[in-house]
């Protein structure tokens, strides 16, 4: 499916059809606050962070040229000893899921520690067209190394200062757009190496989304994708779309609790 490619340029995603949202306990986590270094690396320009977001959840919808094609939530959970936990499910829904009944799941363990967010762990899953993937990192910031597992195959992987996942970085654009910040890029744990993904803030632009009335938002973009974060809801995304093949892919906000 298209829209899952623009959905994992900011919110990474998860696909199930028709079906409910994996509650955040469904994806266990091996933690292991031990795994932190004994010194905190210097603070980069960007990656830093305030005081942590409050737990919410939000509903999303996504749509191609105006037909929608799938759901997606995504959940924030306050957990102990200064860690929180964010995954996301999408599904496919409607007529598409009586053809592709996709889903994916992915979740987030991070530490916030000294004004920085350390990834501890990253699950990823996927099941639909007659297969399924499993991917988990598990970072070791005193050996300054992760451990990725996939698909039955484990590697090491050397880590750098201020390294993140692939789904927890945009926790870190909402805590540096906030900071205001015009311009950010994070190193970002890919398969086999440290990828960068680099976001500019364009402007100011209000938007009419229902049910939410107005919303002034900031207008960002990553690559060919552009982002709106509401200044009303500490920056979360509200709405995100890329043209492709002539065709618009967006995913926009249409229910929100807490945060």
């Amino acid at each position: 499916m298209r829209f899952l490619c623009l959905w994992s340029l900011l919110l990474p995603l998860a696909l199930a059809a028709g079906e409910e949202p994996l509650p955040l306990e469904a994806l266990p986590e091996e933690v292991v606050l031990s795994s932190l270094p004994e010194s905190m690396p210097e603070t980069p320009e960007a990656g830093s962070q305030s005081a942590p977001f409050p737990p919410y959840l939000a509903r999303y919808e996504v749509r191609y040229d105006g037909f929608k094609v799938g759901e997606l939530t995504q959940q924030l959970e306050a957990m102990v000893e200064g860690r929180q936990a964010l995954q996301t499910v999408a599904y496919t829904t409607g007529v598409v899921a009586w053809f592709k009944s996709d889903r994916i799941s992915e979740r987030s363990v991070w530490l916030s520690e000294a004004g920085r967010l350390l990834p501890q762990s990253y699950r990823y899953h996927y099941t639909g067209r007659s297969k399924e993937i499993v991917e988990r990192h598990d970072f070791d910031w005193r050996k300054q190394e992760v451990q990725i597992e996939r698909d039955g195959a484990i590697r090491q992987m050397a880590l750098e200062p201020g390294a993140m996942d692939k789904h927890m970085y945009q926790v870190a654009l909402r805590h540096d757009l906030l900071s205001g910040l015009k311009q950010a890029s994070y190193a970002v744990v890919e398969r086999d190496r440290l990828e960068p993904y680099e976001f500019e803030v364009l402007g100011e632009e209000r938007l009419e989304l229902p049910p939410f009335g107005p919303l002034d938002c900031l207008k960002v973009k990553k690559g060919t994708t552009r982002i709106w974060v509401a200044h009303r809801f500490d920056f979360l995304p509200v709405k995100i779309e890329k043209e492709e093949d002539g065709a618009t892919i967006g995913t926009y906000l249409i229910e929100l609790q807490g945060g």
